[in-house]
């Protein structure tokens, strides 16, 4: 009785949030309950407070699916301050792992699918995006798919958004339909990607997950570009990985773009265009390497 009232309080200091962390995980279901019931009164704000933050992990834990939903109800109009919290983003992918129903998944998403884009490009909330796309049924990617499709441009030329890209890039490979989607609008911007700091790696990513003959739209877009293409930082390594992974058509034919000899001196010359060069020597065939 004497924790009553006691529990937010408590759970801001080391030794009184280890004390309730014992409580829930030993101790009798009147009091578990108790700390829980407190516990959900201020979840918000102790989900980003340095010791309360690990109190709320093993508290969703020791939820019922219930609990765990009106915690949710609770947390919600916050989420996304919780999610960019540098405490905030554990307690909360911990929450993700949990969520094993319909009901409770549906809640998450719902309280943040109108801030994807904005999670994917914070240090903290990407993380909270990957263990979604990670943790979830695959009826929620939807939520996050399409905004980053949408916005894909914006994502990838982003450090953190990138990461998010990158994932979404490798969990597409079993539903087609989002392949799909990514492929089309990775094509369609294809060079603005390719000439970017971070926006390179998604295209090569995709042509490594995807594989070549799935990639038909990104060489077309890039196609009569080898030049101009081999001789920029960024877009050098993307040129060179489509040597190893085009179909053989089209590597002929950005070997035969890539040859003429006005265009072969300019590469030549070039400080990224050389290893261009030689790559594309090496998987050549035989006639085209004179």
């Amino acid at each position: 009785g004497e924790m009553r009232g006691k529990v937010a309080q408590l759970s801001k200091t080391q030794a009184g949030s280890k004390f309730l962390q014992k409580q829930l995980q030993r101790g009798p279901s009147n009091v578990v309950d108790l700390i829980i019931r407190e516990v959900e009164q201020e979840v918000a704000l102790l989900m980003c407070d340095a010791y309360g933050n690990y109190l709320c992990s093993v508290a969703f834990q020791a939820c019922s699916v219930p609990q765990r939903l009106r915690m949710l109800e609770r947390l919600a109009p916050t989420i996304v301050a919780i999610a960019c919290d540098k405490r905030g983003t554990h307690a909360l992918q911990a929450l993700i792992g949990l969520l094993r129903t319909n009901e409770e998944q549906q809640s998450l998403m719902l309280a943040v699918r109108d801030h994807i884009v904005k999670l994917c490009m914070d240090p903290n909330g990407t993380h909270v995006v990957q263990r979604v796309l990670f943790c979830f049924f695959p009826v929620c990617a939807e939520w996050i798919y399409v905004p980053v499709v949408h916005n894909l441009v914006k994502i990838a030329h982003h450090q953190y958004g990138l990461c998010v890209l990158k994932k979404c890039i490798s969990q597409a490979k079993s539903q087609v339909r989002y392949q799909d989607m990514l492929l089309q609008q990775i094509a369609r911007n294809s060079l603005s990607l390719v000439e970017s700091p971070f926006g390179n790696y998604a295209v090569q990513h995709a042509l490594d997950e995807w594989g070549g003959p799935s990639c038909t739209p990104i060489f077309l877009s890039l196609q009569g570009r080898m030049t101009e293409l081999s001789v920029q930082k960024f877009s050098s390594n993307v040129v060179e990985k489509l040597f190893s992974v085009a179909p053989q058509e089209f590597r002929a034919t950005f070997i035969a773009e890539l040859t003429e000899p006005e265009k072969m001196a300019v590469v030549v010359n070039s400080n990224y265009g050389h290893y261009v060069v030689k790559r594309a020597l090496e998987t050549a065939e035989p006639a085209q390497v004179r």
